[in-house]
């Protein structure tokens, strides 16, 4: 099982987040902050990634996603969100495909 929290910000909120981790002094849709190193396609597993392993509950954490309350798609954030969990990039034009 794995485990991911998403959170659900104001633009402003966001926009401090984008700055502070990315330098981007804007609000954004979707950010990522993974736990995990892993590449794309690479499937996290307890022993791949055992500190992140939760053995009371069987989860691995793979990190948070924060979504900017203002925008409508946000299901598809999440999921645009998730990828980046799982080591897709948008710098990375092979892992896009």
């Amino acid at each position: 099982m794995f485990n991911f929290t998403v959170h659900i910000v104001t633009p402003d909120r966001i926009r401090e987040l984008n700055k502070a981790h990315r330098g981007k002094d804007k609000a954004t849709d979707v950010l990522s902050f993974p736990l995990l190193d892993i590449k794309a396609g690479q499937a996290p597993t307890r022993e791949n990634f055992p500190l992140d392993f939760n053995p009371e509950t069987g989860e691995i954490e793979l990190g948070d996603i924060v979504i900017n309350q203002d925008e409508k798609e946000k299901e598809f954030l999440i999921q645009h969100g998730l990828q980046h969990l799982l080591g897709y990039h948008h710098d990375d034009h092979e892992e896009d495909k």
